[in-house]
């Protein structure tokens, strides 16, 4: 099959590329800002994909100025899928969108599924439920928004908590500077969410709605991080950085992943301290 994506230098990207190649798939990798509507259309237009799979987006929650977000995360999403409309042979559009789309509703509910009604908080989450509306604009079209909540995998960077996490162990400082680590959240592995995508795009009939990914189990931050720490045994010291506090965070973060075992049959694995030694093995070696 023929997949055009975007993103594909970026964290999923990089491991998604390789995996649809190996399984036989044309990617054809964006080159282009997203935002401009004429490059994206020529370039979508000489792919012809039949399978669109759009990742690029503003994704860390701190970023400024944050009329990005918008830019990129909703008009760059409406220029994708205004591109693939003209396709004669497009059979699958899957938009990345985020957990934290649900927001302040995972405070009444211990497990969050795709029929909770969001109720997003901050610009990156308001901007990526924003672009999940956009599927109304174009319903001749098969899209498929996923909704990952946290992984992580090697080469993600320092602005996520594991990427920091492995790279300070992985250079053995004796200092580790973290935000608040007394809670629980779902966490996958990298490896299991590319296999979520490429089996969305090898799907035998067209996919929609939304989904999440998840593994449904939350874990407690604290125990994955001083589990990590005792495994490659490093006497490193957990300091508080009340610059990285977010402030009232809701304890404990739990996604469904009922629906995907059922449109797919891929269920991630909750995220383990021996995947955490992996990446830190891989972070030395300079993979």
């Amino acid at each position: 099959m023929r997949v055009w994506i975007s993103g594909a230098s970026g964290f999923t990207g990089r491991a998604l590329v390789p995996a649809l190649r190996h399984a036989g798939h044309e990617v054809h990798c964006s080159q282009v800002d997203c935002r401009s509507a004429s490059d994206v259309a020529c370039e979508i237009q000489d792919a012809r994909p039949q399978a669109v799979i759009h990742l690029a987006a503003i994704s860390h929650p701190q970023h400024t100025p944050v009329d990005a977000f918008y830019a990129v995360n909703v008009v760059g999403t409406d220029h994708v899928l205004a591109a693939a409309q003209a396709l004669p042979d497009i059979q699958q559009i899957i938009l990345a969108s985020s957990a934290t789309v649900y927001g302040q509703a995972a405070q009444s509910h211990a497990v969050l599924t795709e029929e909770i009604t969001p109720e997003p908080k901050g610009h990156y989450a308001l901007s990526k439920f924003a672009m999940e509306q956009l599927v109304h604009a174009y319903p001749d079209l098969p899209i498929l928004i996923l909704r990952p909540f946290n992984y992580t995998g090697p080469g993600q960077t320092a602005d996520f908590l594991f990427g920091k996490v492995v790279a300070h162990v992985a250079r053995s400082d004796p200092k580790l500077e973290l935000g608040n680590l007394a809670l629980a959240r779902d966490f996958s592995w990298l490896d299991d969410v590319v296999s979520v995508y490429r089996a969305c795009v090898e799907s035998e009939t067209p996919l929609t709605g939304i989904c999440n990914i998840c593994s449904g189990h939350a874990q407690s931050l604290d125990a994955l991080v001083s589990g990590l720490l005792e495994r490659v045994g490093q006497d490193t010291l957990l300091a508080f950085d009340a610059h990285l506090h977010r402030g009232s965070e809701v304890p404990t973060l739990r996604g469904d992943p009922t629906r995907l075992a059922s449109l797919v049959g891929v269920t991630p694995r909750p995220l383990s301290v021996e995947m955490l030694v992996d990446m830190v093995r891989k972070a030395q070696h300079g993979a």
